[in-house]
Order: C-alpha cells, then structure tokens, then sequence
C-alpha cells in the first residue's frame, strides 16, 4: 500500500461512546500507515467538542469541524474528499476496535485484485452481525473487545468470504 489509510470517524452525540472509540483507535498500534479523520457534525455536546479539539491539539486526529449539523452521508464524503488518494475505514463513533485490527482489514482488501470493500463482524452490523444475522447484538458482557477481537481473528485465518454488500 503506497498511501496511508485515512479511518473516519463522523460524530454527532454520545461521549462516552466517541471517548471509548478514539481512545481504543490510538491504543492499538498498527503496521498500517493511517491518519484517523474525526468529523464533528456540529455536536451539541460540549464535551465531545472540547474532547475533539484537544485530540486535534495533541496531534492525536484529524478534525473536521461542521458549524451545522450535516448528517452522516455528507459528513463521510468530505472526510473521503480529504485524501482522494487513500483507501478509508468508516468506524461509527461507537465502534471499538483492538489489537491489529487495520492491520488485517488491510491485508484482506490487498489479497486479491478487484476488492473494492472489506467488512468486520459486528455485534450491530446488519447482515455482519454476530452471532444473530441482522440484529443489533448485546456485547457478552465476560469478554472484552480485545479477547472477543482475538477468538475471530484466530478463527478466521485469512478466510474472505464475499458478500452481496456491506
């Protein structure tokens, strides 16, 4: 891969779950060159406003910042315009990642010519949703996401199964 990876993050509410999402993307460290791209679609939560522009500050993200509110299709399509070059990872902002995880979505979309997309599971992501095929599935709450990270990428191996969409 000749250019970094560009991870969006567009954000409108839900702190602890945006603050639980950026902190577990600058955690695990990845081979994978990568900016993280947070979209602040004009938040009306003061915290997640001044936890966003100090991440910026720290160097930690870079921030797209909307006055109004913009919705999710427009916020991801400017983050897209930032870097035509990279390929992008669209992470909701409260999705929580682990161990090398970009690692692999990158090593799945180079394996073979012609992919254009690569999806996770998740426990809430429609038809990749697991273990119950389109539903919004409960986190077992003895596992973390880290151990929950580690059984699939173990059981996974390189499997890439296609899908009709993501």
């Amino acid at each position: 891969m000749t250019h970094p990876v560009d991870v969006v993050v567009p954000v409108f509410g839900g702190f602890d779950a945006t603050q639980r999402c950026l902190s577990s993307l600058l955690h695990y460290r990845q081979a994978t060159a990568h900016e993280i791209v947070v979209v602040n679609d004009a938040s009306p939560e003061t915290r997640i406003v001044e936890y966003l522009r100090e991440l910026e500050q720290q160097g930690a993200v870079t921030l797209i910042h909307h006055a109004e509110n913009r919705g999710f299709v427009v916020s991801v399509n400017e983050a897209f315009d930032l870097h035509p070059d990279r390929d992008v990872v669209v992470l909701n902002s409260d999705t929580e990642v682990a161990g090398d995880w970009l690692d692999r979505l990158a090593r799945c979309a180079a394996a073979q010519p012609g992919v254009g997309t690569v999806t996770p599971f998740s426990n809430n992501g429609t038809i990749c949703s697991y273990p119950r095929f389109c539903h919004d599935n409960d986190h077992p709450a003895d596992v973390s996401v880290a151990e929950l990270d580690a059984l699939f990428r173990d059981a996974a191996g390189i499997q890439t199964p296609e899908l009709p969409t993501a």
